[in-house]
């Protein structure tokens, strides 16, 4: 089904199953990216208009920290990889729990270069894509479990806890998607200008 169908019910069935209303939110966060540019669109207004019809601040939350966050505690090199198709990934890198690479869009080959031959946890649904690829670019490279592997709520809710903390809410009007890049329309439409 379509996230028109299902994202409100389920928010309503999450909220219920809490015992919390609407109203009782603080404020609300979302994953702004990157990530497939419908997805986002979709994620960001939904938070966006809760968060007005409410009255409530917003946290944008990026996407790359999110999925770190499942490697949360982990020793050395955390490499968080969705793939953005055409043999690119939307990746950052974490070293020790610090971002040492700031969300990109790479080809996976230029992303190993980088990592070189250092020892790296990789997660994300560029794993599956990718695997063998980095196995045999990176014989060292571990991956994270299939309960860690994609990106929770759980992620979102701790990094925009963390933000919330820093004093980085805002308005419901302020917060955007952060695409890395244009779409496929947008690129067609300048290759026929």
């Amino acid at each position: 089904l379509t996230h028109s169908v299902t994202l409100l019910p389920a928010v309503e069935d999450c909220l219920l199953r809490a015992g919390i209303a609407m109203a009782e939110m603080d404020a609300f966060a979302a994953a702004v990216g990157p990530g497939s540019f419908t997805g986002l669109r979709i994620g960001v207004n939904t938070v966006k208009a809760m968060a007005q019809a409410q009255g409530k601040p917003v946290l944008a939350v990026s996407t790359m920290d999110a999925l770190a966050a499942n490697a949360a505690g982990t020793a050395g090199l955390v490499c968080p990889i969705l793939d953005a198709r055409n043999r690119q990934v939307y990746t950052a890198l974490y070293r020790d729990g610090r971002k040492i690479l700031a969300d990109c869009a790479l080809p996976i080959g230029e992303l190993l270069e980088k990592i070189g031959g250092e020892d790296a946890l990789f997660l994300g649904d560029g794993v599956p894509v990718f695997r063998e690829e980095i196995q045999a670019a990176l014989p060292d490279a571990r991956f994270a479990p299939g309960n860690l592997l994609l990106q929770r709520a759980g992620g979102v809710c701790r990094e925009a806890f963390a933000a919330w903390q820093r004093g980085e809410a805002m308005d419901a009007y302020s917060i955007k998607p952060n695409y890395l890049r244009e779409s496929q329309a947008e690129r067609m439409k300048k290759a026929r200008q």
